[in-house]
């Protein structure tokens, strides 16, 4: 029985390596659309840290990392393998107490110091008819035990699923790319390889095309055809063919291609489209130069529509620049549009105003009257900084009780003191009892100002000058505004 659990291991083994050398994932860069599932996760179910986890022969190494250095440990130190070993979901809520665990290099004290683990297997299939294989996990660790909720875990579950989704894609898009080579170096098995290819277009939305130069005659494959929505009956002239790119779009696929004829330089393009019926997809076109006897005879390449990987990631970048609780811009969000808002400030010679915001007591209203309440005022202050006399400002929540305004509406700097005693006004809040109507807890924002030295234009100087400030204004009283260390009146 030992015997055959063993055989059975060495089996997995080999197949999820075969898988994983198909994927060729291992030790590639860090991809958004992995990084912001790894977020997802460590938000969802509160945990410091977030890894999309690979199972190797020896190692296990991470596609992704929330919040953590290292790109790979020990097989040995792995919690995901016995997930991977298992085939199922392994919460581990306090792994100092777990006989299995404890005593890990990354569980004892002086090491990581990892105490939760949850971990949900990542499954792989390699064609329609096999079994999937378990190639790692998507795990979230923290610092501290836990105990996660039914739906705290199953929200892990639907996120390990998409990130199945994003290895798929990968999975078939290799397969597709490597018969679209082997169909331009084997034309003597034209006829096989065209109905091989035909098949795996169909599955992948993906499509070939090559482009004589010599004749200036377009061949296109029929998934070509369907992505641009007409019918192979209805062949297009090749000085129409780049009518379906909108704008700029058709400006850089014309000099990519151009480019490419001219120099030998291939070109792998995402780009705005427009079919025939006039539907908006988002399409990936790739193209390389064909040579004979060392001269350029064609063009070919593949066409894909990727509108629904577009539409995920968008959903996946909209997620990681959005704080879950509040809605404001999180601090990924904020460093990218305070960046932008800085250089036009600096361009047109205007003025900018940072403003760190920092809740009173805030933890204390926490400890007394419960997360719940908590959430509640970080809401409700979330929602004060979108009032509409701050529609020109951008705000966001760096973390915690940290909030940052961004100031640069001259109406609103031509009388910063005013603007900044509404805001404080506006900042103090009072909560009341639903049941008696009296006022349980209230709470006020302490504020520190840094101005746009244009220059000089720093984002951390702004950020470390208005924490400066926000130093001050606590020590003159909470509830107060501070501007390079000089209350606001």
């Amino acid at each position: 029985m030992l015997h055959d659990s063993v055989l059975a291991r060495v089996a997995q083994s080999a197949e999820r390596n075969d898988v994983l050398r198909e994927l060729a994932i291992l030790d590639t860069n860090p991809e958004p659309e992995f990084d912001a599932i790894t977020q997802a996760a460590a938000r969802l179910l509160g945990c410091s840290i977030s890894l999309v986890s690979l199972i190797d022969t020896d190692r296990q190494w991470f596609k992704s990392r929330h919040n953590i250095s290292i790109a790979e440990t020990p097989i040995e130190w792995s919690f995901c393998r016995f997930a991977v070993e298992r085939d199922e979901i392994l919460v581990v809520e306090d792994a100092t107490q777990d006989l299995q665990f404890a005593n890990n290099p990354l569980v004892v004290p002086g090491g990581a110091e990892f105490r939760f683990y949850a971990g949900v297997p990542i499954r792989l299939r390699r064609n329609a008819e096999g079994d999937s294989v378990a190639l790692g996990t998507l795990c979230v660790i923290d610092h501290q035990p836990q105990k996660p909720t039914a739906e705290a875990l199953d929200a892990l579950i639907k996120l390990a699923r998409l990130t199945e989704m994003l290895l798929t894609a990968r999975l078939n898009a290799n397969k597709v790319q490597r018969q679209a080579t082997a169909l331009a170096s084997a034309m003597t098995e034209k006829t096989r390889l065209h109905r091989q290819l035909h098949q795996a277009e169909r599955m992948a939305g993906i499509g070939s095309w090559r482009l004589c130069l010599e004749e200036n005659t377009v061949e296109w494959s029929p998934q070509v055809y369907a992505i641009h929505g007409l019918s192979p009956n209805d062949p297009i002239p090749v000085s129409t063919a780049l009518d379906f790119f909108p704008g700029d779009n058709r400006r850089q696929i014309s000099n990519a291609i151009s480019r490419c004829i001219r120099s030998g330089q291939s070109y792998d393009l995402e780009l705005d489209f427009i079919t025939a019926k006039g539907d908006k997809r988002r399409v990936r076109a790739i193209g390389e130069l064909e040579l004979k006897n060392g001269k350029p005879e064609a063009l070919i390449g593949v066409f894909q529509d990727i509108t629904e990987r577009n539409v995920l990631e968008q959903k996946l970048r909209d997620a990681a620049d959005t704080d879950y609780l509040t809605q404001l811009a999180s601090r990924r969000r904020f460093e990218r549009e305070f960046d932008h808002i800085m250089f036009e400030c600096v361009r047109d010679d205007r003025d900018l105003a940072l403003v760190l915001i920092d809740l009173d007591h805030f933890k204390a209203i926490n400890d007394t009257q419960g997360h719940a309440a908590g959430d509640k005022v970080l809401r409700e202050v979330a929602r004060r900084l979108r009032a509409p006399w701050l529609q020109q400002s951008f705000a966001a929540r760096l973390g915690g009780d940290e909030f940052v305004l961004v100031l640069s509406d001259e109406q609103l700097l031509g009388d910063l003191d005013a603007t900044m005693s509404h805001l404080l006004r506006e900042l103090r809040l009072s909560f009341t009892d639903e049941a008696s109507d009296d006022i349980s807890y209230s709470l006020s924002a302490t504020m520190g100002i840094a101005m746009l030295d244009r220059a000089q234009p720093s984002r951390t100087q702004m950020l470390k000058n208005a924490d400066d400030a926000l130093y001050h204004a606590k020590r003159h009283g909470r509830g107060t505004a501070c501007l390079e260390g000089a209350p606001i009146s």
